[in-house]
């Protein structure tokens, strides 16, 4: 019998073209699998489909749409949609650049020339791309209007990806407090920016909260409902996911959405976060809104008793049935908000779900294959480096070819995350200074040579100190002397030469908010070194510097730091001009800000280089910030040398703020390493991000300004992620694994060994 060449109807052919979906390449592929398929029946289009959705040159849902009569569409504007998340919303991929999005319909077919609807989508796009600040990096934006063939119009938002708080409750049941806590800081850091740059989100709800594969929070669905469906009243059109997310008083037809209902909607949302089932239970909408409008919301206490007192009350006052009696915004909520970190209990909720890699949906265009691959693993670390990794993604390749889905789990979180009790997913807080001697001394006046000597475990008030030499002011002891600084105040030293040995230095708390210094501890020399210090600045601010250092006129500078532990809310180090050397060696960054923040200004050197040694810096939005004044240098280049360094920003290594007519070409950053080990950087950051003054934003720095990137970003565990009950801040911040290749025996970062940082307890 004579074989005759299989291939797809020509209409089948014309709709695979006029989608850019395959390729003749992509059909010879598929001409063994149909002819398996089909045997001796003849190759209807349905078998074609079939075997490219087993081949993933389609997705099951574009198939799918491709056999429907007429076919359905597939394009909207640039973007190739793969397949549905929800009523309405697609996840697609955009044809240029490769990366996920997720597309929320704002209009069905018949309403594609609603009045407003257009001009209102864009002015909200306008409205977010002027705003006077940032937004936080976990709130998920849309970028662009798009519209199809059909005439419906669709919002654009970088998809986000994992597992919706839904999911979390699906699988686990109610969250433990801490997370829950720390769910809810994040959020009200989002609605403060809303609040801010005067827009709505309007769809709070568990479904538009996103945990990622660390733990972080994400904040998706901005707006898009608010446009879709700008009012709910109630009627027959209600439904319960109309009602979900929405105050009570939005039932009143001349009522409008504001920052009080997006409270109420937070609210609500932690508070089922907490109970694991909604506020109110009833099938029916309308009595569901009604008995919101006529009832305050119970107190969370009577379902979850280890509630703590502070977090019930503010989610009494977010859901109070009457909006004057709420809060005035979310950043009144956010000063009150009295939570330690809770993200220690988010990552061990991650590490119980599915890997991300092998729950997230697999793209099944050829085109678009190359978004499956692991994300920017190393930039240029050396030749060994390169080819461990690549050794590890052949074999992550092939096991993710054969691995089975993962099952949902079934037990608890309760279960799930704590063989103690629920307190225990806490991070861990520093550990209060037990002292020998609980008498608050004065501070000694130094002596004939300018050395100040304190007493181990002893507890000392300041003084301000001035002279035209040396100054120097240690503890020999084990155990660090504390010195105590008002709650308003500051510690200002001088001299030709400061030295710190043996200190643990911090301001005390304020019974109320009183106006305080931005810097702990005020320091002008030439030469400012520092051995085995602890510098705590108040966690509350994030104004206030651990040290400020300010260079005396006409000297160079040098700042040395060794076996030190910064922590606290603003920045470790500010500089108010680049010192000429400045070494950190086993140092722990541990603030909230930042690590190191540097000012250039008049007479300073547009080239200025680092070395830091097993330094370990948590927590920041970067490890260094450089400020560029305009009488400034006219250009800057950074070198930063690292050995055996942990860096996990939640931005960017390094963010740099020029003058407003700088380009990228005017910056050079040369990330570097003596040892040739790469540091080890939170893949969720950047290397270097800078603003740009004409979109009033922060944008990465170009490969062309990173010409020696040897930095290698992949996830990181540290001691206090993995319950271990640290003993002192630095040991919860030793470095455990990381994911990628292990060139030496010991793990980068800062180093345990014995008498190495400030004992703070006896």
């Amino acid at each position: 019998m004579r074989s005759r060449r299989r291939q797809p109807s020509d209409q089948l052919l014309s709709l695979l073209r006029a989608e850019g979906l395959a390729a003749r390449c992509d059909l010879d592929r598929c001409t063994p699998l149909v002819r398996s398929l089909a045997a001796e029946l003849p190759d209807f289009d349905s078998v074609w489909l079939d075997a490219m959705v087993q081949l993933r040159l389609l997705t099951p849902w574009q198939a799918s749409q491709l056999q429907l009569n007429p076919p359905g569409s597939l394009s909207v504007g640039h973007y190739l949609l793969l397949q549905p998340l929800g009523t309405h919303t697609h996840l697609a991929v955009h044809r240029k650049n490769n990366q996920k999005f997720a597309l929320s319909r704002l209009c069905d077919r018949g309403a594609a020339a609603a009045v407003g609807l257009r001009s209102a989508a864009q002015n909200l796009l306008d409205r977010i791309r002027t705003a006077q600040q940032s937004p936080p990096e976990n709130c998920v934006l849309p970028t662009e209007l798009s519209e199809d063939n059909q005439g419906q119009l669709w919002l654009a938002t970088p998809y986000a990806g994992h597992w919706s708080l839904d999911e979390l409750l699906i699988r686990g049941g109610r969250l433990p407090w801490p997370a829950v806590a720390e769910i809810g800081r994040e959020l009200l850091h989002c609605l403060t920016w809303f609040e801010h740059s005067g827009v709505l989100h309007g769809d709070l709800t568990t479904a538009a909260v996103r945990l990622n594969d660390h733990g972080r929070v994400r904040l998706t669905s901005a707006c898009a409902r608010r446009i879709r469906r700008p009012v709910s009243s109630i009627g027959q059109q209600l439904t319960l996911r109309d009602c979900e997310a929405a105050a009570p008083e939005l039932a009143q037809a001349a009522r409008q959405p504001d920052r009080r209902s997006e409270l109420y909607s937070l609210g609500c949302l932690l508070w089922q976060l907490l109970a694991g089932r909604p506020v109110i239970i009833s099938a029916d909408p309308v009595r569901r809104m009604i008995s919101q409008r006529e009832h305050d919301i119970a107190d969370i206490r009577g379902l979850v008793p280890e509630c703590p007192e502070w977090l019930a009350r503010q989610i009494q006052m977010m859901t109070r049935r009457l909006p004057e009696l709420r809060p005035d915004g979310a950043a009144d909520v956010l000063r009150n908000w009295d939570a330690p970190s809770g993200f220690s209990a988010l990552r061990q909720i991650v590490r119980t779900l599915p890997e991300s890699r092998k729950s997230a949906i697999q793209l099944a265009v050829p085109a678009f294959r190359s978004l499956s691959t692991p994300r920017r693993i190393l930039r240029k670390a050396g030749w060994p480096v390169a080819a461990f990794t690549a050794l590890g993604g052949l074999l992550l390749i092939a096991s993710e070819s054969t691995a089975p889905l993962l099952p949902l789990t079934i037990n608890r979180w309760q279960k799930l995350l704590t063989s103690t009790s629920a307190t225990a997913v806490e991070a861990p807080a520093p550990p209060v200074v037990t002292a020998t001697h609980q008498i608050i001394s004065e501070l000694p006046e130094p002596d004939a040579t300018g050395v100040v000597r304190l007493q181990a475990g002893r507890r000392y008030r300041p003084r301000n100190i001035q002279l035209p030499g040396r100054l120097t002011i240690e503890c020999s002891g084990t155990l660090a002397a504390t010195v105590e600084i008002p709650s308003a105040g500051q510690w200002v030293l001088a001299g030709s030469t400061v030295e710190l040995r043996g200190l643990h230095v911090s301001r005390a708390a304020a019974p109320h908010e009183k106006p305080a210094p931005r810097q702990l501890i005020a320091v002008q020399c030439s030469s400012l070194l520092m051995q085995r210090c602890h510098i705590q600045s108040p966690t509350a601010s994030d104004e206030c510097s651990g040290i400020a250092w300010f260079r005396p006129p006409g000297q160079p500078g040098i700042l040395e730091a060794q076996n030190s532990i910064f922590g606290g809310g603003g920045y470790a180090v500010s500089c108010n001009h680049p010192p000429q050397r400045l070494q950190l060696e086993n140092v722990l960054l541990a603030c909230r800000g930042g690590g190191l923040l540097l000012e250039f200004g008049p007479q300073d050197p547009k080239e200025w280089q680092t070395t830091l040694t097993n330094v370990t810096q948590r927590f920041g939005f970067s490890l260094l910030d450089a400020i560029v004044h305009p009488e400034g240098p006219q250009q800057l280049a950074l070198q930063i040398v690292s050995q055996d360094c942990v860096y996990q920003p939640r931005m960017a290594v390094v963010r740099i703020r020029p003058p407003g007519d700088w380009k990228p070409t005017d910056m050079l950053i040369r990330f570097q390493t003596d040892s040739g080990h790469p540091a080890i950087v939170n893949p969720e950051a950047e290397s270097a991000v800078y603003i740009d003054r004409s979109l009033n934003q922060t944008v990465a720095l170009p490969e062309t300004s990173l010409p020696d990137n040897m930095l290698l970003f992949v996830s990181s565990t540290f001691a206090d992620t993995e319950q271990q009950s640290p003993r002192s801040p630095w040991e919860a911040s030793l470095l455990l694994d990381f994911d990628g290749p292990k060139l030496s025996d010991r793990l980068p970062g800062i180093l345990s060994g014995a008498g190495r940082m400030p004992a703070t307890t006896p």
